[in-house]
């Protein structure tokens, strides 16, 4: 079973797409020869990838943890509570032979909910927080961004 072939590129203000990978992607189009195939577009911000788990752990709250001494379960937890939406439910079990109820209340928030962009702007809120209230300045997650972007664009317009 062959695996989907995943191409990014980027869409300017124009409507005008440009591939990132034009080769690769000319070459995934072979192996599909005589096929009916499906093409799905979706905002790149709909994914969330494992550089951004990487960074955001292995830099932002490793950041916290240097600097607060509390764990890292722990300030995860606090974060999540403090920038996401409260998502808590109501449980209720029976257990049949005592007749006993027992009700709880969870809280269900968690990062792992998050996609692309809503995950950038977590961890954006993270790093204002280590900023502002521990003093920790952290690297921006990738130094290039802003001008890889004007790239794209200016490969879409030559």
């Amino acid at each position: 079973m062959r695996h989907p072939y995943i191409a990014i590129g980027f869409v300017d203000d124009a409507g005008h797409f440009a591939l990132d990978d034009r080769p690769g992607f000319h070459q995934a189009l072979q192996a599909y020869k005589g096929e009916e195939v499906t093409l799905i577009l979706q905002s790149r911000s709909a994914l969330r990838s494992a550089k951004a788990n990487a960074y955001y752990f292995g830099v932002v709250v490793k950041a916290a943890v240097d600097e607060s001494g509390q764990p890292e379960a722990d300030i995860h937890s606090y974060w999540c509570e403090l920038f996401l939406p409260e998502e808590k439910k109501r449980l209720e079990f029976f257990n049949r032979l005592s007749g006993e109820r027992l009700q709880v209340t969870i809280d269900s928030r968690r990062t792992s909910k998050l996609t692309g962009t809503p995950f950038y702007d977590y961890v954006e809120n993270c790093r204002l927080w280590l900023q502002e209230y521990l003093g920790v300045t952290t690297p921006d997650p990738d130094k290039d961004y802003w001008r890889k972007r004007t790239k794209k664009a200016e490969r879409v317009h030559a």
